[in-house]
């Protein structure tokens, strides 16, 4: 996969520089002259022009990285920390975390290999070990996990992260990856709807957000890994 993809950014060598060549000739044409029609067409010409390149670009540089982040052939796999931060109990960094998985990048393949609910990592820091907890969480005399994203330096939030993951004995990761919701809610479209007959539900692109809702703080387990 590594491979196929750094060769299709190396493929889009040539097509970025045309269409380069073609925005420098379209900002070069003088447009005083134009009115009506002609003048918004020319602007909605630009306005593509940037979008498509833009978006090229940034293909481009992505996929130059892919091997630095899913790793050479033949290296050991990646390890990242994916973290759910719950839109529906704001913290700074976007959420408080309510669970979390590792994320295992090789050269061909990714994979969930673990995930939990963040409660499961039952040490967290007292105050004198690290950074303090603001005044504002009441000042409580331990940091957990869960609320590590008190910060809204996501560095800040991951240094703390990885003092508490290894005082509860965890090798450590790679990297870290926060989202909420809204990106499950667009990886749920792909596969389409989905049955939990335990609760009786249909999970849909459509219904799940409203479904992590009703079903937040219920008594019953209702994750998506």
């Amino acid at each position: 996969m590594v491979d196929v993809l750094s060769k299709l950014g190396n493929d889009l060598a040539p097509v970025e520089q045309e269409m380069l060549a073609a925005q420098r000739e379209s900002r070069a044409f003088k447009t005083g002259w134009l009115i009506g029609l002609a003048s918004r067409m020319k602007k909605e010409l630009d306005q593509k022009l940037d979008t498509t390149l833009a978006g090229i670009q940034k293909a481009r540089k992505l996929m130059a990285a892919l091997p630095s982040i899913m790793g050479a052939n033949g290296a050991p796999p990646k390890n990242y920390m994916v973290l759910q931060q719950d839109c529906y109990e704001l913290r700074a960094s976007g959420g408080l975390i309510s669970t979390f998985g590792i994320l295992q990048c090789s050269h061909d393949s990714l994979k969930l290999a673990d995930y939990h609910r963040s409660s499961d990592l039952s040490v967290g820091l007292a105050n004198g070990q690290s950074t303090q907890p603001l005044p504002s969480l009441g000042g409580y005399p331990t940091l957990r996990f869960w609320d590590a994203g008190w910060w809204p330096d996501f560095h800040e939030t991951t240094d703390v992260l990885s003092r508490i993951w290894s005082i509860n004995g965890k090798a450590p990761v790679d990297g870290y990856i926060g989202i909420d919701p809204s990106p499950s809610n667009t990886c749920s479209s792909a596969p389409g709807p989905s049955k939990w007959p335990e609760f009786g539900e249909t999970v849909t692109a459509d219904n799940l957000l409203k479904l992590i809702a009703k079903y937040w703080g219920g008594g019953k387990e209702f994750s998506f890994s």
